[in-house]
């Protein structure tokens, strides 16, 4: 995938994601909307191959980095409809989504190079280890969470003063601390820190701008609040 396939990408994501928002209106339940979550970051952690990036543009990151990123969009709709508490929970069927993920690899990486699992692990680019996918996971909970707290505490605080900056603002917020729990954790001591930060730190941005009308698509999907 190059950047040029970036904007398309997110755009088509991020309005497949709406049909959760429609089944939590229609059902009052978000079920379809953690699923989504959950898959999301699930082919975040399974898909490490790198992102092709012009020159000049900061980098590297994997392409999974992209469907973990939009994984935060159902979540937010999740504390949008049904509140914190079970924005929480969502947080951590992501996280759960993102382990499986993250096994799935680990499994590809063991499998004989004749079967599809050894092909996977050939054209994998990145090396991956158990503490890599351990701190893609701890960052994924704590980003995951940190985005509900913002999400809920801007609803709070804000009232309905600009509603459509919570899920921007929440998703580059628990972004930033994923990027900057994750990253260190991994290859601190090992690699350079700043392409990637700067690499990944983009994507969050790039993802938070796209957020502002897939926000507005979700809010006017959902429905109104469940939760106080």
């Amino acid at each position: 995938m190059s950047t040029g396939g970036l904007l398309p990408w997110i755009g088509g994501l991020g309005l497949f994601t709406v049909l959760g928002s429609l089944s939590a209106r229609k059902y009052g339940r978000p079920t379809l909307l953690t699923a989504m979550t959950a898959g999301l970051a699930a082919a975040g952690h399974a898909l490490p191959w790198p992102l092709v990036l012009p020159a000049g543009f900061p980098g590297p990151f994997p392409v999974g980095a992209l469907p973990l990123a939009l994984a935060l969009l159902p979540l937010c709709t999740v504390v949008e409809k049904f509140g914190q508490p079970e924005g929480h929970r969502g947080a951590l069927f992501l996280t759960a989504g993102g382990a499986l993920g993250a096994l799935v690899l680990g499994w590809s990486r063991a499998a004989p190079p004749w079967t599809a699992g050894g092909w996977l692990a050939g054209s994998v680019a990145p090396e991956t280890t158990p503490w890599i996918a351990l701190a893609g996971l701890a960052g994924t909970l704590i980003g995951a969470n940190t985005c509900v707290v913002v999400y809920h505490m801007t609803r709070v605080l804000g009232g309905e003063r600009h509603p459509w900056m919570r899920m921007p603002l929440a998703i580059l917020v628990g972004g930033l601390v994923e990027t900057f729990v994750f990253l260190p954790l991994a290859y601190a001591g090992r690699d350079p820190l700043g392409p990637f930060l700067a690499g990944r730190a983009s994507l969050w941005g790039l993802v938070a701008v796209a957020a502002l009308p897939l926000g507005v698509l979700h809010r006017g999907a959902v429905g109104r609040r469940v939760a106080p």
